[in-house]
Parts: C-alpha cells; structure tokens; sequence
C-alpha cells in the first residue's frame, strides 16, 4: 500500500510500530514526568492561616511512559534538590507550598529502574 506520508522534504516515513522488530520502546528508559502541577504554575499562598493553621497545600503527581512496560515500585520526589517525599503508584503527594521558584522532579527508588526524568517548574507568591 505505500507509506503513510511524506516528510518536508519529500522522504517517505514509516511509523515504527509498522516496521517488523523495530518496536517504539525497543532499548528505551522509561520516562518519568511530573504531571501536576503543571510546567509554569503559578500558586498564591494565602497570609491567612486556614482553620487548621496551615499554609495552603499542592497535590503533586507524576506519570511513567514508555520503557518496556514495567512500572518501578516507587518514586522519590525532589522539591529544589531535597528529597521531600516516596510514593507507590499512582506516585501522588502533597506538599506544602512557600514562595519562590521551585523545581520537583520525580526519580524511581531502584537503581536498577532506568528512567529518564522530566522536571516542572512551578512560581509561588
């Protein structure tokens, strides 16, 4: 039947799940990404205490595509550097907010989970 589509320049491609032994995942770390918040959040932290006497809260969650399909047991997650939590899956935490520009990331616990990880970047007032 031909291929699917042409590129810019006029090459046939291909998808790689259509090509025999040349499987999307094949030799490729998972990967690991923080789904919530979003990448460029921007949170303000009420001056009021709430009716607990906390400062507001942020869920935190992050996702693993790709790989060869076997999800790590569980994921620390680093808020500017310092490992501020552990979660199973569905990898879920809460996190205190307090201002300024932050980075989480989420790394799986085993050595042995290879992973490429993506950050997010979120602002707090």
């Amino acid at each position: 039947p031909g291929a699917p589509g042409r590129d810019p320049f006029g090459v046939a491609w291909y998808p790689r799940s259509a090509v025999h032994g040349c499987s999307a995942t094949a030799g490729e770390p998972a990967e690991i990404a923080i789904t919530s918040p979003a990448a460029g959040s921007v949170y303000l932290v009420s001056s009021k205490p709430t009716n607990a006497g906390d400062r507001q809260l942020v869920e935190v969650r992050a996702s693993v595509t790709g790989g060869d399909g076997a999800l790590p047991r569980t994921v620390d997650f680093f808020l500017d550097g310092r490992k501020v939590a552990r979660s199973a899956w569905p990898y879920a935490t809460t996190l205190r907010l307090s201002p300024g520009e932050h980075e989480i990331v989420a790394v799986p616990t085993s050595p042995r989970s290879a992973a490429r990880v993506r950050p997010t970047r979120f602002t707090v007032w």
